[in-house]
């Protein structure tokens, strides 16, 4: 059985190695596109590694700090 912070561990690498990828989308796609990919993969995600509810809303509010984090970034970016 995952404990809480494995599985916290676990999906926050895996929602990093999504920014690369969404970054790559970005510059292909445009970022109202970027952002509604992010959201739904990212829920898609943690519906599929997370063992019980608790996990999940810990992981939910991470994932949420993280979106946030990342789109201040690309808001900062001069190619935006």
């Amino acid at each position: 059985m995952i404990s809480a912070s494995m599985s916290l561990a676990i999906s926050l690498s895996v929602v990093r190695m999504m920014a690369v990828l969404l970054h790559i989308l970005y510059l292909n796609q445009g970022k109202r596109n970027l952002l509604n990919f992010l959201t739904k993969s990212s829920q898609w995600l943690l519906l599929q590694i997370t063992p019980s509810r608790a996990s999940l809303q810990l992981e939910r509010v991470s994932l949420f700090l993280y979106q946030k984090e990342f789109s201040q970034r690309l808001s900062e970016r001069s190619w935006l």
